[in-house]
C-alpha cells in the first residue's frame, strides 16, 4: 500500500531499441502496478515519454503508471506530458480490473493508438469522481482518442467531468471515450464533458 506521496519535477525517459521485449512500461510511481496493491493520496508533476526506433513492441506510459490491473487508486492528481505509441494517459496508460475515483489531471498526452486524458485504455474497470483538464497533443495518430479514457471494454464511468481539448483543430477528440473494444457495453452516468468530438 503507498499513500501521502508528492513526486515534483520527475522526468521519466524511456529509449528503446532492443526487439527482444514485447512490453514497455513507464510512470513515475511505477511501471507496472498489480496484486492487489493499494495508491492513495498521490500528487504527481512530472514529465514521461517511451521513444523507440522500431515499432514491435507494445507501450503503457502513465504520469502515476505504466499500467495496473487488480489495483486500487483514488486521490491521484497529476500534471505535467506523457508521450508513447499507444495506451498513454494522464494517470494511468491501461488500467484492467481496477478501480480509480477522486481522481484529476492536467497533463499533455500524445499516442498513435488509445490516448485518453486519464487512462490510455480501460478493461472491466470502475471510474467514478475523476476530472480531466487534458491537452491532446498528437499530429499523427489513427484511432482511440477520448477526454477521460481511449479503449474502453466493460467499464463504469460515473461522475466524470472533462475539459480536455486537441492541440490541433483539425484532430478530433471524443469527449468521454475514445472507442468501445468489440463494441462491449460501458455504463456511464453523470457524466459533464466538452471536447472537440460531440460523441460521449
Amino acid at each position: 500500500f503507498v499513500k501521502d506521496l508528492q513526486i515534483i519535477d520527475a522526468y521519466v525517459f524511456i529509449t528503446y531499441n532492443s526487439e527482444n521485449w514485447s512490453e514497455v512500461h513507464a510512470g513515475v510511481l511505477a511501471g507496472f502496478i498489480n496484486n492487489y496493491s493499494g495508491i492513495s493520496n498521490i500528487n504527481i508533476h512530472a514529465d514521461v515519454s517511451i521513444s523507440s526506433q522500431t515499432n514491435d513492441f507494445i507501450t503503457y506510459a502513465g504520469l502515476l503508471a505504466g499500467r495496473s490491473e487488480y489495483a486500487s487508486l483514488d486521490r491521484i492528481a497529476t500534471k505535467g506530458s506523457v508521450e508513447a505509441k499507444e495506451n498513454v494517459g494522464g494517470i494511468v496508460g491501461y488500467m484492467q480490473y481496477s478501480t480509480l475515483k477522486y481522481a484529476y489531471t492536467n497533463a499533455n498526452f500524445s499516442s498513435i493508438y488509445n490516448g485518453g486524458g486519464i487512462i490510455g485504455g480501460v478493461h472491466n474497470s470502475q471510474i467514478s469522481f475523476v476530472y480531466s483538464r487534458s491537452v491532446f497533443t498528437a499530429t499523427t495518430f489513427q484511432f482511440h482518442r477520448g477526454g477521460i479514457a481511449g479503449e474502453t471494454y466493460s467499464s463504469t464511468f460515473t461522475h466524470v467531468f472533462n475539459q480536455s481539448r486537441s492541440l490541433q483543430e483539425n484532430r478530433y477528440l471524443r469527449a468521454v471515450d475514445g472507442g468501445n473494444y468489440y463494441n462491449s457495453t460501458n455504463w456511464k452516468s453523470n457524466v459533464y464533458a466538452v471536447a472537440n468530438g460531440t460523441n460521449y
